[in-house]
């Protein structure tokens, strides 16, 4: 078994390119956008009802952008050369969806002035078990008499409510709850605190953990992330061996 993941190098016409905090937001509509545009007919009725509908679980996650070389300012990020993230989803549709739309010149995220694009579409193998590492901040959220609440790894829900949210994409995938469970190990984690514009602000954390159990259970969390608000870039995994990683820094 093996989890896809398109590989996507951004080429701006200019070396140097300004994003504001909440560039997630905006990354997120333009990858929707892209992929609602290449959809047809019957595929492009569901891609909007997948889209449209709040009570979905996430339909894919895509990681943090790297750069050659960033830093943050009290405008955005300012960040040089060329940029480079990854996207994955458990729907194959998706997926070939949007690596077309790349292909084909419709993805226009309107903080970029895009140049060209490479894209490669990637396969991860999947383990029993997986020593697994952070593309992008892991956001977890819980009910709380006084409102909702983001945890820490600390906090015992943390791994619980990650389990309950890859039972119900499992669920929504597979059409049926896993057979085994899954076992959690958060190694180490490094908490942050960010202020996302438009999108809030968040307690999150990048972290090293291990996955124990059914691979297609683990599969879920590659091509989908885990934790909440997924497709706002929050959530996805890699091995913690992968050596394609671009060699620049988060933004």
């Amino acid at each position: 078994m093996k989890a896809p993941r398109a590989k996507v190098v951004i080429h701006p016409k200019d070396y140097t390119t300004v994003m504001s905090w909440d560039y997630k937001r905006i990354l997120s509509a333009s990858i929707w956008r892209s992929i609602i545009t290449e959809a047809k007919g019957e595929l492009r009725r569901g891609v909007l009802a997948l889209h449209n509908d709040p009570n979905l679980p996430s339909a894919f996650t895509f990681s943090n952008i790297f750069a050659e070389s960033s830093k943050g300012t009290k405008k955005g990020i300012i960040a040089e050369g060329d940029l480079t993230f990854y996207f994955t989803t458990p729907i194959k549709e998706l997926m070939d969806l949007f690596v077309q739309a790349l292909e084909n010149g419709n993805f226009h995220p309107r903080f970029l002035k895009i140049e060209s694009i490479d894209v490669k579409v990637q396969k991860i193998p999947v383990k029993p078990r997986m020593k697994l590492k952070t593309l992008s901040e892991v956001l977890v959220r819980a009910k709380t008499d006084l409102g909702r609440r983001d945890l820490y790894p600390t906090n015992p829900l943390f791994t619980k409510l990650i389990k309950s949210n890859l039972a119900r994409k499992y669920y929504y995938i597979n059409g049926d709850v896993p057979g085994d469970w899954l076992k959690i190990d958060v190694e180490w984690f490094k908490p942050k605190r960010y202020d996302y514009g438009k999108l809030g602000k968040y307690r999150v954390s990048y972290m090293g953990l291990t996955l124990e159990g059914p691979k297609d259970l683990i599969a879920v969390a590659l091509t989908s992330g885990i934790g909440h608000k997924n497709a706002l870039g929050f959530g996805m995994l890699t091995p913690r061996e992968d050596e394609d990683l671009h060699g620049g820094g988060y933004l």
